[in-house]
Order: C-alpha cells, then structure tokens, then sequence
C-alpha cells in the first residue's frame, strides 16, 4: 500500500471515529458476550447508536469474524456455504430497520427482460432493485448522519471477511415478482486506480424475516442436481459465500399479503487480472467502475457465460 493511500485510510478513519462520538455519546458501557451485546444505556439511545458502537470496535469485530470461520469453511466444501447468525442480533436488527427504511429514492431499478438478454450477449434477464443514492434529502441531518455513519461501518464488517481485499457491496431489495435469471456471476471491473479485476468471490447477507420457500426468491445452485441442496431460502442474518464463477438464479418473488420485500446485502471481493482462463478480456467499454469506498457506487452486471451444470472456474485453484 502507497503512503497515500494509507494516509488516506487513517484520515478516513479518524474521520468515522469523530462522526462515532457525535451520534453516540450517551452510550454508557458496552459489551460483547457470546457474540451478542449486553448494553447500558440512556433512553435517547437507538439500537443503531449501539450497533455502530460495536461494529467500530475492530477487536470485537475481528475475533466474531474468525469464529465464523469463513475461509475454513469454504476450504472443506465444493465452492459454496451458508453460515447463520453472521451478526450479533442486536446488529442484525439494526441492519434490518436500515434497509427497511432506506426511502424509495435510494432505490434504482435493474431489469433487463427476455428479449433484450437475448439480443444483447453477455446480460443476464433480471429484474429487481439496487441501493445506489445516499443520503436522502428527505431524511433529517441527524437520520442521515446515523445512517450513513452505519451503512459505512457495516459495509467495513463486509469488508473485514477478506481483508485487503478490493471489493464492492450494494444493498438489494426484491419486490414481488422480482427475480434474476440464471448466470454465473462472471464479469470484470477496473478499480479508481485503473487496476483491472475479476469478480472472485459473491457474499449475500441475508435480511428478510419470516421467509418461507412459498414466498419464492430462492437462490437455487444450478452447479448442483436438483434437489433440497441447491436451495437456499432466505434466512435472516444468514450469508451464502460462493466462488466465481458459478451458474444460479433467484427465482420470482410470489405474492403474500403483509409480507415485508426481500432484502440483502451482496457483493463480490475482486482479484486483479483476468482470473477466467476461458474467457477473453473485453473491451474497455464494458468495464464496470468500482468506487472501493463507496457502497452504492458500482453498477450491477449480471453475465450468463460459460457452460451450465459446471461451475466453470476455468482452471482457477483454490486459495482459501
């Protein structure tokens, strides 16, 4: 790392820590037990103010990380793994009434259907809604501080799976009838520094309640035969991490009455170069830009490459 861009990171950091201690000064005393938060506080504190008091304590942060296991985890299987019970509750609950409450305006449609999938090669058929604008100017100052403050360190915690690693998360919310057609995840993207990557590894954090496999908007691991195995309904403060590339689809959300959207968080760790021996470098053009420090920066894309039934990795090996 160049002594600019860790000085960057330091100003940055000490940046968030001053935000910290505007919003959330009245904590207090926090603490971590078996993984969940045992709290003291004033009544003016939220549940966010204390989750974001927990997600900044890099100690704590760290040690949860390495008691899930992620890479060993990985390392024992075919490629792909759910792990439960990613976040503390209390933070998982505070996730959940982030996305829940993120205003419409944060929201922008992606939806590519049959027709246009077919005569454009590389896209994938798809239709569902990406977080892309922060913060709303229908928020108040405070709301938007906390916010952004909390979808900064929450992104950090995704960040820590893989440290070091270049990667990019969006926040993706599924209405009914939203679905995303079969694709393996494969594309390339260019970094601010203009460093060329390939998607490596796609992490989904799961935060809808209550869903059941009638409610539809099932990851469905079309590397797999068909069977209970391959699909995986959304649980809440679960995550599905699996290596690139990889053929699945989400299937369409069904109607149900009451029923909260489908949300998530899901993104991809990067490797730079072009780590699909089987595919060609495109062009410039099709690059997708990748902002490392902005959550909601990247565009999503969604390619349908390679041969189905396999997961096509085309020659990668191992690293975790």
């Amino acid at each position: 790392m160049t002594k600019k861009r860790k000085r960057d990171r330091r100003l940055r950091e000490e940046k968030q820590h001053k935000e910290l201690d505007g919003i959330s000064g009245t904590i207090n005393s926090i603490s971590n037990k078996n993984g969940q938060l045992e709290v003291c506080h004033d009544r003016d504190d939220t549940l966010m103010d204390i989750s974001i008091k927990w997600l900044s304590d890099r100690t704590a942060v760290r040690n949860h990380i390495e008691q899930m296991d992620l890479f060993g985890k990985l390392e024992t299987s075919d490629g792909l793994i759910r792990i439960e019970n990613v976040l503390p509750d209390n933070v998982a609950e505070a996730a959940l009434n982030w996305v829940k409450n993120l205003p419409n305006d944060q929201f922008e449609i992606r939806k590519i259907d049959r027709k246009t999938s077919l005569r454009e090669n590389g896209t994938t058929e798809h239709h569902f809604y990406l977080k892309n604008i922060f913060p709303s100017k229908r928020m108040t100052v405070k709301t938007r501080k906390r916010y952004g403050l909390f979808e900064k360190m929450i992104t950090q915690f995704l960040r820590d799976l893989w440290p070091k690693k270049r990667c990019v998360f969006s926040v993706g919310k599924y209405n009914c009838g939203n679905y995303i057609a079969e694709h393996d995840d494969h594309a390339y993207v260019t970094d601010n520094d203009g460093t060329f990557c390939s998607r490596d590894l796609a992490v989904i954090l799961y935060l809808t309640k209550g869903w059941t496999e009638e409610d539809g908007g099932i990851l469905i691991d079309l590397s797999k035969e068909s069977g209970s195995d391959n699909r995986f309904v959304p649980i809440f403060n679960s995550m599905v991490a699996f290596e690139v590339p990889r053929f699945h689809e989400v299937t369409a959300v069904k109607p149900r009455q009451g029923r909260d959207s489908r949300y998530s968080i899901f993104g991809w760790f990067l490797e730079e170069g072009d780590i699909y021996s089987y595919h060609k470098v495109p062009q410039p053009s099709s690059f997708t830009k990748v902002e490392p420090d902005d959550l909601s920066s990247h565009s999503c894309s969604l390619n349908f490459h390679g041969k189905k039934g396999s997961n096509n990795s085309g020659g990668k090996k191992k690293k975790w």
